[in-house]
């Protein structure tokens, strides 16, 4: 199992927010201010599970060919409303996350020194449409960052995927990409969801369970 940078500050990190909603909470308008932030996370997570249900019927219908009917489930993701919470199309949003929860899924369940993960990843990066290459490298910039990987796979990411994660933030390539087109942010879903299937495809050629 793989361990993210921040462990050791997690307990710090969950002290300081734990202070801040007390601190909200003993104030009138503070109080009015946590709710309306609570109940814009708990919209948020609505949406959000209503795109992922509608996405990856969408993602087994491209799998199996039936384009047409992968499009009606995209399009039904689509009309969901902007999620403020992550400022963005909350279907453009969750299809980013399907491919980067695959990719970071593989890495966390990969023993130290196992790099199945990285392997399917640099081998799916050619296979990936423009958006969708862009969204992959920037998620494994990402992971660089946030977790303590090994010398050898760390020297790998940043010859796979060089650049800064901080540069952008992860899914910005994405939100670049797509904008407000709702034509745009179709092909960006499609290619995200083609994307996670060839990344899951590229752990099963190397023996990984998906």
């Amino acid at each position: 199992m793989r361990s993210l940078r921040m462990d050791g500050d997690v307990d710090r990190v969950t002290g300081f927010l734990a202070e801040q909603m007390a601190s909200m909470s003993d104030r009138g308008l503070g109080d009015i201010q946590l709710r309306s932030n609570l109940a814009v996370s708990g919209q948020s997570l609505t949406m959000s599970r209503a795109a992922r249900n509608l996405l990856t019927k969408a993602r087994r219908d491209l799998a199996a060919g039936c384009a047409v009917r992968a499009s009606g489930y995209i399009d039904r993701a689509l009309r969901l409303p902007f999620n403020d919470a992550v400022e963005a199309s909350t279907a453009v949003w969750e299809a980013h996350m399907i491919l980067f929860t695959a990719v970071s899924e593989a890495l966390e369940a990969s023993p130290e020194g196992e790099s199945a993960w990285l392997d399917a990843a640099e081998a799916a990066v050619p296979k990936c449409g423009e958006r969708a290459r862009e969204d992959l490298l920037q998620a494994l910039r990402t992971l660089d960052h946030d977790y303590r990987l090994p010398a050898s796979e760390r020297r790998r990411v940043r010859a796979i995927a060089p650049g800064d994660a901080r540069g952008d933030g992860v899914g910005d390539v994405v939100h670049d990409g797509a904008g407000d087109d709702e034509a745009a942010q179709r092909v960006v879903i499609t290619e995200l969801l083609l994307a996670t299937t060839v990344y899951e495809a590229e752990l099963g050629r190397l023996g990984v369970a998906v």
